[in-house]
Parts: C-alpha cells; structure tokens; sequence
C-alpha cells in the first residue's frame, strides 16, 4: 500500500513505503502474476514511481513505515524536509483542533477518551502506573493526549466543587481505610453485584476492614454481567469466597419473567460458557404460542433499499404480533443505536394498540415486555454478536474477564433473549446470519436445521448457507474474519 502527498508551494511529493527493515512487506499484501510474491510486486511498484519521477524531474521524499514503529518518522522527514528549505510554521492550537473535530474518527476517539478516563478511574489507577507499564508506542502517544485532558478534566471539577463517582467511591474508600468514618457497619447489602468494579470492590473491602464482623450480603447474576466497558469485573461474583472467604448462598432458582421454553433455550445457551455458575432454573408458565419465530430478510440494492425491505419485513412482523397480543408490550432491540428503525413513529401510528419501544440490548437490561423482535441478527464487524475489536490501548484497564470466545457478547444475547414473556422475534439476513442464531438453530432446535450444518473446520464458528452471483455456498459464521468455505454438496 502506498501513501503519497504533495507540498504544491513547493513542487514536493512524498511517498511513504510499507516496507520494513529489509525491504519485506507485511504478510497480508497480496500479489498476482507474473509476480511471484508480494514483495517482488511491491517493490517493482516502488521503482516504476521513482523512475517516473526521475523521467519528469520532480523531487520525492521517501519514508518507510518502519520509521514510524521505531519512533524516527518525524526526524526524518524533518530532516528530508530542511535539506529542501521548506519553512516549516507552527500551526495555531485552534487551527488544528478545527482540522480535528472535522476528521471522521473524531466522535470515535473522544468515546476512547472517555471510556478510558471511567475506566482509569474506576479502577483508581494513575497515570504514573499506566506509563511504567507501557510498551509499546501507539500507548505512549495516547497517554501524551490523554495525560492532559485529564488534568483539565481534574482542574474542572475542583474549580467548580464538584466529583464525579469514580471519585465519590474512590474518596470514601479512602476516607473509610483512614479511620476517619468510624461508623461500623453490621450489615452491607449490594445490588446488582455481577457488575462489581474495582473501585466498588475496594469500597466494601473498606466497610469490611472496618468492622471484620460485618455481614455482606449481595444480590447478582453472573449470566448478566454485561459492563466490562465501565470497568465490572465478573470473577467478583464467579470467584466470591476467594474475594471474601466463607461464603452461603442463597439460589433463587424460579423465575416469572418469561415461559418455561424461553427459560430452557437461554439457559443452555448462556451455559455453553463454562466458567459461567451453572444454575437449574424453573419457570411455571407454558408457552401457549411457538415462543422463537424466525423472521428472515433478504436485503438487496442500495442501503435506502435495503432500510425499506427491513422496514416491510417489520410490518409484516408487527401484524403477526397485533394477531395474537392484540394490546402487546413490544420490545425492538437492537445492538446499537443505530440498529433503531428510522419510522418508528409510523410504526407506533400503524400499529395503535401496541406499546412499541426501542432498546439497545445493554439498555433493556432489567425490563420486561410481553413480545420482543431482536433486530439485525447478522454477521459482521457490527453485528451480534460484534466483532468491532476492543481498542488495544483499553486492554490496559480493561478486565480480563473470562477466555470464552465472545463471552461479553454471548451474555449480552442472553440479556436480549430473555426480555419476552411470551414470544421471540428474530430477524436476520438469511446469507448473513450471526453465529449466536446460527447456534441457536444448529444445538436448540429453532427454525430449519438445515440452515445451519456443522462447524466450520478452521474456527469455531458454523457454516450457515450462503448465495452468490455463483450459486449457493456454505460460509462461516465468523465472516469476515474467517473466510471459510464450502460447496454445497460438501455438506450433504
């Protein structure tokens, strides 16, 4: 891949290599004959630009991104720079913020800012500790921006009186180590324990230091610790009596949220992670109608088109709904925000006798409806579940959690699939299907098991069926990131 710009006032283009030290090319470049690797095509590539700019006397500086991971980029195109006498000018601060916010990753990066401020705080790291424990230079670079928005950030808040909660939690665990609270506790009841954060936890080892004698009795359900994001810790509730010792619990093993059917396909699919507590729940309600019905939608054309054939299929499935709960509770939820119809006010016109909301599955948490539609149950790098990586640089604080493939993603399905009393809508693009559904098909028993067949032998996704403009395939599940596949006789 390469990268050239131009200095017009100058007559200059630059041209950036992706070549290493020895001239090599990552291993993910592709090449097509005569050439008989990536490199040899790379680098003829590389001399046709040098001879055309040598053919027509126009000056080129070179940089190679092996410069930029050992740090010497910037010199040297200082350097490269100089010997051409390009007066170099430094830009006013407000300048280059304007040139920033218009950048297409500004939001993105500022919710990076964000996330890692709740969670530094949460954690109630510093960042003295983060940069000891730095490694690699994408890390020091960020905390160079981060490091003073947080001061800012800091000087704000005692400027204007105030704390936020990390600090409110973080100031009373102090406050409370310190002796300088003397009141002591007999009982401490928390809510909500599987989504414990350190702070949190450091605020009831305080309260339990205090008085060693205090009771704590805590409430949670480890299957929806869904928070890694804001820094909740899940071997807390797993790992409770190595975290507090002597421990009794207390199951609550019946629940009268949904049906008995809905109850047994989450409970087997929440479980399918073993480092979750395994649990025998029990519900006594039976399902008086097929509680999952698959609502397929084959997308085509343009997105406006698309949209309008998702929107059609809603209807469709709506009237379904209207038919038998005519005065439903109904839930559309989504991944995203933006998984949230765009008519959704016509819908609720269409549909009058209907209670329609949108929730993403993290804000549906802890609410009930009569009849829920998951929206979007598809592959992909915004799909369900997401494949959108976490931010390496996050890593730092976040909790590791377990080693379950997909094991936020598989309890945040959970979360979603069980918000239905009754009935189970899911929607889903039938040659782009989310492994979770393609699971649910393949291991209990809803729609055509001939939808899903078996595993994908390169992963641990399945291989779901699949159309192009050459006919019907099998592909894996993971797509894009496993690119598996197999004919269609293969699987017969």
């Amino acid at each position: 891949m390469f990268h050239e710009s131009v200095i017009p006032e100058y007559d200059i283009y630059l041209e950036q290599y992706g070549i290493d030290e020895q001239g090599n090319v990552p291993a993910y470049f592709k090449c097509k004959p005569p050439f008989k690797t990536a490199t040899e095509q790379y680098q003829s590539g590389m001399r046709w630009k040098e001879l055309i700019h040598e053919q027509y006397g126009t000056r080129l500086i070179k940089t190679y991104s092996f410069q930029n991971r050992n740090g010497t980029l910037l010199k040297a195109l200082k350097i490269h720079l100089d010997s051409h006498k390009v007066t170099l000018r430094k830009r006013d601060p407000g300048e280059i913020l304007t040139q920033i916010k218009a950048l297409d990753d500004y939001e993105d990066f500022m919710g990076l800012i964000f996330t890692f401020l709740n969670l530094m705080k949460s954690n109630n790291s510093t960042i003295g500790q983060l940069r000891e424990k730095a490694t690699d230079q994408r890390f020091e670079i960020f905390l160079g921006v981060f490091a003073p928005l947080s001061e800012a950030y800091q000087a704000e808040l005692k400027r204007t009186g105030c704390i936020d909660y990390n600090d409110m939690v973080n100031h009373a665990s102090k406050y409370i180590s310190s002796s300088a609270f003397n009141k002591k506790y007999r009982y401490i009841l928390v809510d909500e324990f599987q989504d414990m954060s350190l702070g949190r936890y450091g605020l009831i080892k305080a309260l339990k230091a205090a008085n060693p004698e205090a009771k704590l009795y805590a409430v949670g359900d480890d299957w929806q610790s869904i928070f890694r994001f804001t820094g909740s810790d899940i071997s807390i509730i797993t790992e409770f009596s190595r975290h507090f010792g002597t421990t009794a619990e207390n199951a609550v093993l019946q629940t009268y949220r949904f049906n008995e059917e809905i109850l047994n396909l989450s409970s087997g699919f929440i479980q399918a992670n073993p480092s979750q507590l395994k649990k025998n729940l029990s519900s006594p309600f039976k399902a008086s109608r097929p509680p999952f019905v698959l609502s397929p939608v084959t997308g085509y054309g343009n997105k406006a088109q698309r949209d309008l054939q998702k929107f059609d299929a809603l209807k469709d499935t709506l009237a379904k709904v209207k038919k038998d709960h005519a005065t439903a509770s109904v839930f559309l939820i989504g991944r995203y925000h933006h998984n949230s119809p765009a008519d959704l006010r016509e819908l609720q016109k269409a549909f009058p006798g209907l209670k329609l909301s949108y929730f993403t599955a993290h804000a549906c948490k802890g609410l009930t409806c009569d009849v829920a539609i998951l929206l979007d149950l598809d592959s992909g790098v915004y799909g369900f579940p997401s494949q959108m990586a976490d931010d390496p640089i996050l890593g730092h604080l976040l909790q590791h959690g377990d080693s379950f493939e997909n094991a936020q993603e598989r309890r945040l399905f959970y979360v979603a699939l069980t918000r239905a009393r009754h009935q189970l809508y899911l929607q889903y693009h039938p040659q782009n299907m989310s492994k979770f559904l393609a699971e649910l098909i393949q291991y209990h028993g809803i729609g055509d098991k001939q939808t899903a067949q078996q595993k994908c032998p390169s992963c641990e996704g399945l291989m779901i069926a699949r159309s192009s403009d050459k006919g019907k395939f099998w592909g894996c599940s993971n797509y894009p990131r496993c690119k598996q596949v197999m004919r269609v006789a293969a699987l017969k």
